[in-house]
């Protein structure tokens, strides 16, 4: 009978709080973002705790069993917090987890699968320790290792099954974008190799990110991708981003990478970070707008990360709308706006980020420049790499998408508030967090009760659109606090809004 597919944590400290800092006693907003992530993954999958590899777990100021790396304690809480989750069984054999070969942690791993009735070839494995992957060789599964709080990634130790990532919240991500992908595709590997044909030939694809669906072509073939900017009737001045599998392929494409530019790739590839940087003559000028630099990034989204593996090129690719209208993040808002002049759309489900990619300019001497805010709040690389510089204003020739001053704009008229707008049944309102008298409007979307911004920012573009189609007469939008994924929110409502930048 086939077993159980399951997310199997190991390395438990380090995964779910980096240095063990989630069991200590001044972490509780640590420990609700880890109880949070791992009741989205326990809804399709089982849950498996593992002790860690390298060292027993100890703590003077949780009651921590020693030598299980915290897993009985974290165990509980999730219990309590109403999450299933199973532990190896006890193993008379077993010694101090400290003391543990990687040939006994791999016996471990699948005796703990053989007795909880999983199925290792339709689970994750996820670590935050890059010595763990050494003990998994034969895992049929999918690896996700948690990079060290620095950004060390674990370069060149990632097998072909393996990727790496920021946090758990981005494992949470990856893990049920595969799931929607078995949900939706049934055969994922037949999907991707069907549309990296059609790349191969010359042809362009629809296909998810993180951040949007993104319409792709072969960036090196000219051909292909003058159909994107026909299908988009995108101006020419206006350059795509070129989508890479990883780092080192990224290196192809650059005639110079600053030390500072290894380090955002290190820490936030793949991810919602795109960087401009000095472009090869590989790189076609019709990609890049004539500019000499080109805009890259590796997407984090499971189709697209698989896509990119199939192909031996880049793929530039653009949002999958119709140039300066709402950014598409479902399959659904893709075949409304572009139909049938796309050979394959690639449907992964809803994009987790919401949001276009942040866009940072590389300078050779090092300084960064920030030419969009995005998906990747600014903020986060700041901690890592010190100031980003900000652009003054918009640019009609810009360097990176998304600089022009009016995009991201609904059909019906929108305008900014900060306080209420006026009331009207003819108007719709997009709010933040409190939505105003249901009775005053003809529509109301609310794009986070809690007032979380990454809800926000997830639910940004399909509440517009919504909105969009009631055939209101306007549209009003509440600005959003002006804090990390609040400045990409309010930036696309701005050049989203009439007149440019118009409130009430």
């Amino acid at each position: 009978m086939k077993g159980k597919p399951a997310v199997i944590i190991a390395d438990t400290g380090e995964v779910v709080g980096p240095r063990s800092r989630i069991f200590r006693s001044d972490c509780s907003r640590s420990l609700t973002d880890v109880v949070s992530n791992l009741r989205r993954m326990a809804t399709a999958f089982q849950l498996v705790l593992l002790p860690d590899l390298s060292r027993p777990g100890e703590s003077s100021q949780t009651p921590i069993e020693k030598g299980d790396g915290g897993v009985r304690w974290l165990a509980d809480v999730l219990e309590a917090a109403g999450i299933s989750v199973r532990l190896p069984e006890k193993d008379s054999r077993t010694v101090d987890p400290g003391r543990w070969s990687m040939e006994e942690y791999s016996r471990r791993l699948q005796e703990t699968s053989e007795t909880l009735g999983l199925d290792l070839n339709a689970s994750f494995f996820v670590c935050g320790q890059v010595g763990t992957l050494a003990a998994i060789p034969d895992f049929g599964g999918f690896v996700i290792c948690i990079r060290g709080e620095r950004g060390e990634g674990p370069r060149g130790q990632l097998s072909p099954n393996a990727v790496a990532v920021s946090d758990l919240h981005e494992v949470a991500d990856w893990v049920l974008g595969e799931e929607e992908l078995r949900r939706r595709l049934g055969d994922a590997d037949r999907a991707v190799r069907e549309a990296a044909h059609c790349l191969r030939v010359g042809g362009v694809v629809a296909f998810p990110t993180e951040t949007v669906y993104g319409l792709g072509a072969n960036a090196l073939d000219e051909r292909a991708v003058a159909r994107i900017f026909e299908i988009k009737q995108r101006p020419r001045f206006d350059p795509l981003i070129v989508h890479v599998a990883d780092a080192q392929v990224a290196r192809e494409f650059v005639d110079s990478l600053p030390e500072v530019a290894v380090r955002l790739m290190d820490r936030f590839w793949p991810g919602p970070l795109t960087l401009v940087l000095p472009k090869r003559p590989c790189v076609p000028d019709l990609v890049t707008a004539g500019w000499p630099t080109v805009a890259l990034r590796s997407p984090r989204h499971p189709l697209a990360w698989r896509l990119l593996r199939e192909v031996d090129f880049p793929i530039a690719a653009p949002s999958a709308n119709r140039f300066g209208a709402v950014s598409p993040t479902t399959a659904e808002a893709v075949r409304e706006q572009l139909g049938h002049q796309i050979g394959i759309l690639l449907d992964g489900g809803p994009c987790p980020v919401g949001l276009e990619s942040t866009v940072v300019a590389v300078e050779n001497d090092g300084r960064l420049t920030l030419l969009r805010p995005g998906g990747l709040p600014v903020e986060e690389v700041e901690v890592l790499v010190g100031p980003v510089a900000r652009t003054r204003g918009h640019d009609d020739r810009p360097r990176a998408p998304g600089g022009l001053p009016r995009h991201y704009a609904p059909r019906t008229p929108l305008q900014l508030f900060k306080t209420s707008p006026p009331p009207n049944p003819r108007a719709g309102v997009l709010a933040f967090q409190t939505p105003p008298p249901p009775d005053a409007f003809g529509a109301v979307e609310v794009l986070s009760s809690r007032g979380d911004l990454r809800e926000a920012a997830a639910r940004l573009f399909e509440a517009l659109r919504r909105l969009d189609a009631r055939g209101l007469d306007i549209l009003y939008a509440e600005i959003v606090p002006e804090i990390g994924l609040g400045q990409a929110i309010n930036d696309r409502l701005r050049r989203a809004s009439e007149p440019e930048g118009g409130g009430v």
